[in-house]
């Protein structure tokens, strides 16, 4: 299976609230325009490359993955899988401990990356392959 596509970028988020404190999420959505009829499939990864507290007591938290994404089934009906919606159907991202770190899918067409930091900063990054 020849890589016929490669992408990837960082993404940051920072949060330096006192108190009591939401904290901050930041995203981005992507969409795959290409000829999806020659693909066998993709991989999509996340990393967490630098996360550090904004508090002195050390108390920030900090995620970065893939939030959502949509793909084409069998029957080229859109399906959308989102990793941890949003409590009494909220909407938005979800919860973001149940962002997935990586996907392996065929037909994909659009997918939102998204980091999340509570009294911290973080640096994590993404990459996309598709297949032939």
């Amino acid at each position: 299976m020849p890589i016929v596509f490669e992408r990837g970028e960082t993404l940051e988020a920072i949060n330096a609230e006192s108190g009591y404190a939401g904290g901050f999420t930041v995203s981005i959505e992507h969409d795959i325009l290409v000829d999806r009829r020659h693909l066998s499939g993709m991989s999509l990864h996340t990393s967490l490359c630098r996360v550090f507290s904004t508090k002195a007591d050390l108390t920030g938290d900090a995620t970065i993955g893939i939030a959502e994404f949509s793909f084409l089934d069998e029957n080229g009906v859109s399906q959308t899988v989102v990793f941890g919606p949003a409590p009494s159907g909220g909407g938005g991202l979800g919860n973001e401990e149940k962002w997935a770190a990586q996907i392996w899918s065929r037909g994909v067409f659009r997918f939102t990356i998204a980091a999340f930091a509570l009294r911290a900063a973080v640096k994590g990054s993404w990459f996309l392959q598709l297949w032939e």
